[in-house]
């Protein structure tokens, strides 16, 4: 008889048991880790957003353009609906504590702050604002203004004018009026003195220029917001005036803004700094807290949604001597300076969209944002001149092209490409590490200027006078190229470095 020996293989209950508890164990770590990724994500993504809730609420400290409403700063509190969480935003308003006795100079602190359970987290930014006092600077001015080169740190105003006048028109006009624009109110003539001055309707003196020059900065401020315009207001930071009427429920008005220039660069007597005045015009009366809340947008704004909220635009001349890059006056009038004011909530408000909403709005117009930074630039020895209207921003200049390169070395991801004309610098779409601007400009030159955030990197370009691709460039490698355009539509390989 034959026997078969039954060769059977399994598991045993304890075995069973012991796999049973091995998954389990694996299964509830697995899932305690998803649950804490996604927790982390969760919080990282609510930090990044509390974050721009308190850069953007410093920006509207740092663009303040009024001087009592620097004086009158002082501690607040709002509450901001987050995606993911309700924000309680809290700014302190403090004398500067190095010198308690300058009240000049504020440090503001903004705290932003969010429920995480029975937890509290938070995030906190910290600035000191310094308020110029044009009084105290205006003996530097004089004195920088017979020098050879020119004031490292020129008074905003420069000694170009002052507001108002003790005398009235029937005691002061040395000519006939002339209307700034027509219908305006507003007209220019000069005083007994020979100083070019603004008068008003009713023969007030609101403006005294002496270095003999009325420069004009005007456009249109245009809204989407359900507050239409009617708490809106222009205004210059010092030593101008702004004419803005916008009636009641209108959702675009113009605005004229008067600084003072110099055209007596060559009269020795002249007290005034080169160029004149220089500074910032922007919008007060905004909505800042609640449902209304209100964000300004400028070129860089329409292009990255993730760029430093701006309620005011700059005006500065910067002179290039052998690389020491000083501050002047403007001497430039600019036409087509637009604002575009739209709803706000939380980061998500898209200056894109509604800037394309607001054109069709005008389909006969050519609306143009332009930069929160307008630049004019001069090298060496050049003199300040006055120039004609800037239009650049109204849509009709005579050069529209890109310009684009590549940035390489140590710190790529901390160089930063600025131009001084009408239009935007930008990550190139499609390349990495490339950048690319497009210039709108009735100039034809156009300045680059790279800028890093890297403590003592330097940076130089590729380029050292040559003609390539319908442009000129001059200068030597440095970090700022000007180019003189021809005829091309793009420009590439501005190529910086920066180790």
């Amino acid at each position: 008889m034959l026997y078969f020996k039954k060769n059977t293989q399994g598991f045993t209950l304890i075995e069973a048991l012991i796999a049973l508890t091995v998954t389990s164990l694996g299964a509830l770590a697995l899932a305690s880790f998803q649950t804490e990724l996604t927790k982390t994500g969760g919080l990282n993504k609510t930090r990044s957003e509390a974050l721009v809730l308190a850069e953007a609420k410093l920006a509207t400290f740092k663009n303040i353009t009024d001087k009592t409403a620097y004086d009158g700063l002082e501690n607040g509190l709002d509450t901001e609906n987050g995606t993911n969480a309700t924000f309680t935003r809290e700014w302190t308003v403090d004398d500067y504590p190095i010198d308690p006795d300058d009240t000049k100079r504020k440090q503001i602190e903004v705290t932003v702050s969010w429920p995480v359970g029975a937890s509290t987290e938070k995030v906190t930014l910290m600035t000191v604002l310094t308020w110029t006092n044009i009084g105290n600077s205006i003996l530097d001015a004089i004195a920088g203004a017979n020098q050879a080169t020119p004031l490292q740190s020129p008074s905003p105003n420069n000694n170009s004018s002052i507001l108002d006048s003790d005398l009235t028109i029937s005691e002061a006009p040395k000519d006939d009026p002339t209307e700034t624009e027509p219908d305006s109110g507003l007209f220019k003539t000069k005083d007994v003195e020979g100083n070019t001055i603004l008068i008003d309707v009713t023969d007030n003196i609101l403006l005294t220029c002496f270095g003999n020059t009325l420069l004009e900065i005007k456009g249109t401020v245009y809204t989407t917001t359900a507050n239409k315009l009617d708490d809106i207001d222009v205004a210059v930071s010092q030593y101008g005036y702004c004419a803005f009427n916008s009636g009641t429920q209108q959702i675009s008005a113009p605005y004229s803004c008067f600084v003072c220039g110099n055209d007596n660069i060559e009269n020795p007597d002249n007290p005034v700094g080169p160029g004149g005045w220089r500074g910032k015009v922007g919008l007060t009366g905004l909505e800042d807290s609640g449902g209304g809340r209100e964000k300004v947008c400028q070129s860089e704004h329409i292009n990255d949604i993730n760029s430093e909220p701006s309620t005011a635009r700059e005006y500065t001349t910067l002179r290039d001597n052998n690389g020491t890059i000083t501050s002047e006056g403007i001497n430039t009038p600019y036409a087509c300076q637009n604002f575009l004011i739209i709803d706000q909530t939380g980061n998500q408000s898209n200056c894109a969209t509604e800037y394309a909403n607001t054109q069709a709005l005008y389909p006969n117009e050519t609306i143009i944002i332009a930069n929160k930074k307008i630049t004019r630039t001069l090298t060496d020895t050049e003199d300040n001149t006055v120039l004609a209207a800037n239009n650049d921003a109204c849509g009709n200049a005579l050069y529209n092209y890109t310009v684009s390169g590549e940035i390489s070395g140590n710190h790529t991801n901390k160089v930063t490409i600025t131009i001084n004309r009408n239009g935007s610098c930008d990550d190139h779409p499609t390349l990495s590490n490339y950048y690319q601007c497009t210039v709108t400009s009735n100039e034809t030159d156009v300045t680059l200027t790279a800028t890093t955030t890297q403590n003592n990197a330097t940076i130089t370009s590729n380029l050292d006078s040559f003609v390539g691709n319908g442009a000129i460039y001059t200068g030597a490698p440095t970090d700022t190229i000007v180019i003189q355009h021809n005829s091309a539509d793009s420009i590439e390989n501005v190529n910086f470095i920066s180790d």
